[in-house]
Parts: C-alpha cells; structure tokens; sequence
C-alpha cells in the first residue's frame, strides 16, 4: 500500500501489511516512484486529517493507473455531496459513515464503493480476483462479476470469513442521517468558513491551515475540487506555542469543533492525539513541543463508574 497517512502504522505490520508512505506535497511523482512490485493500492484522503491537506486526485490516479495499481480514496471529510472521486479517477472509495453520512454519532459503520472501471485482469497484481476461488465454489470472480468483482469479493469472502456485517438498525439509522447530508454539510462549510476567516484575523492567531486561503499550499487544488467551497475540519496555530494553546481549554464556554461531527462540541489540545508520536514525526504534523505524556491507563480506570448491583440487592 502507499498511502500518506501515518495512522495504524504499527497495527498494519501486524495484520501483515506493508505501508509506503509518501508526503502529499511530493505530489504525483512521489506516489508513482513510491509503487513497488508488490504495491496492491494508492490510499490517499480527500481531505487529510487533520491539517486539511489535499491532493490532486486525478494526476495521482493516471500515476498509479500507469503501473496497474487502483486508487482507494477515503472521503469521509468530503462526503459524497462536496466531492465524488470516481469522477476524477478514483477507483475505490470509502467512508466512515459514522461521521458525516450518520451525523448523530449513535452508529458505528463504513460504506465502500466500487466505481467498477478498474482492470483487474489487466493489472496481474490480483489472483484472488482473476483466478478461480477454491473457497467460493471454484468461481472467477473478474469473469463472473466484472465491474462489480471487488464489491462482491468483499461481501462474498471478507464478510463471511470476519462477521464485520453492519446491524440492519445502524443500517436505519444511516439511511436516516443521509436524508439530510447535504444540508448539514452545507451549513458545516458555511460555518467553518466563517470561522477561519475571523481566526485569519485574529492578533492571537499565528496562522491558519485551510485551503480555502490563498496562503495555503494547496488552494489551486481546492479550488479546483471544491468550486463551491468546501472543508469543515482544520488547524490554527496560536501565538506563543503551547503556553499560549494551554488557556483556550480552560474557560468552560470555549466551544469549537464538534466531537466527531456530532451535537457534543468539545476542544483538545493536539497532545491529546498526537502525545505517543515520536519527536519528528510531532513536528510534521505542526505539534512543535514535547508535551507531558498521559497517565498510564490503569490510573484512568479509577474513575469509571462502579459496577451496577444485581436488582434488589442492599
């Protein structure tokens, strides 16, 4: 896989998955010297997480495509109603429906979609796809299926094998969040806009990461992806580093990102996410100091709720 992403790094080693990564601003070049003869997919994001980097999607699609390997695309921060990447040359996309196709946050779940124009036979980078399936009755699953031969594959095989079937009620209350997607999406970018051009003039503001400003390394890319505007999630940088992030978590009514694009709005220094990392790879990602490290868990366990006693009891 080469993907930009470090996220997982150590859990997919373990589950026998090789990650090249490539930095996004390498653009297409960077992806294409990074393919290996073993490379099964490019994974890049729409909009990276969480410092709202993009990448041209079709000039990294027609670089993979050259050498035979698909393009998978995450588009949660996207979504479908902002930006549809089978349309710039993407051949696999998926989301977690927890966030914004959901909206409420009362569901786990993800959609994969197959755009169905990839070659599979052509590539000769997928057996498991061209050749017969002993498991599934000896079938061909590109000569049987054609477009839809991964999809099927999926639900076919993985699904069998792992269980990972989504509940036909979180299904429900999926289908009931997307009923109004566009509307909330539209209002989240109309907000986020808004929001980044008062912190872009904020004297306490050292810097803003949207691409929606024209400082931003990547806005001839988003104004090319999103003619309409688009981009609710983001990253500022405060003057004064980490003493001066520290205060804006004190005052109780400071309310700025919705937890997981739902009701509950809650703010986190970036040591919340990011305290495990390794000095280089904090820095990379605009964290630029050590920050005191956790507790170790068992201290956390303390203040969970006692456990509730049977009916009755005294």
């Amino acid at each position: 896989m080469v993907a930009p992403t470090t996220s997982s790094r150590t859990r997919r080693k373990d589950w026998g998955i090789d990650v090249t990564f490539v930095e996004p601003k390498a653009g297409a070049q960077g992806f294409a010297d990074a393919i290996r003869p073993n490379t099964k997919c490019v994974f890049i994001e729409t909009v990276g997480n969480p410092n709202a980097d993009l990448v041209d999607i079709e000039a990294v699609a027609k670089a993979a495509h050259a050498q035979g390997v698909p393009v998978v695309i995450d588009n949660t921060f996207a979504t479908p109603y902002l930006l549809r990447p089978i349309e710039h040359g993407a051949d696999i996309v998926v989301h977690s429906a927890t966030k914004f196709i959901g909206g409420h946050g009362s569901s786990l779940g993800g959609v994969i979609v197959e755009g169905g124009t990839f070659d599979w036979k052509a590539s000769g980078r997928f057996p498991h796809l061209t050749q017969p399936n002993e498991s599934y009755h000896g079938v061909n699953f590109v000569e049987a299926l054609g477009p839809v031969a991964f999809v099927t594959y999926i639900r076919a095989l993985l699904l069998r094998d792992t269980g990972a079937a989504i509940a036909p009620f979180n299904a429900f209350l999926f289908l009931q969040g997307l009923e109004t997607l566009s509307l909330r999406v539209e209002r989240h970018v109309s907000n986020a806009l808004k929001v980044v051009d008062f912190l872009a003039k904020h004297p306490k503001v050292e810097r803003v990461n949207h691409p929606s400003l024209p400082h931003h390394p990547n806005h001839a890319i988003y104004e090319r992806y999103f003619p309409q505007g688009g981009v609710s999630i983001f990253t500022f940088d405060i003057v004064g580093g980490q003493g001066g992030g520290v205060p804006l978590h004190r005052p109780p009514e400071t309310l700025l990102a919705p937890r997981e694009r739902r009701g509950c709005q809650v703010t986190r220094h970036p040591s919340c996410d990011h305290h495990a990392l390794p000095d280089e790879r904090r820095r990379a990602r605009r964290v630029r100091h050590r920050q005191r490290h956790h507790p170790p868990l068992h201290r956390h366990r303390a203040h969970r709720r006692p456990p509730r006693r049977p009916h009755g009891s005294v």
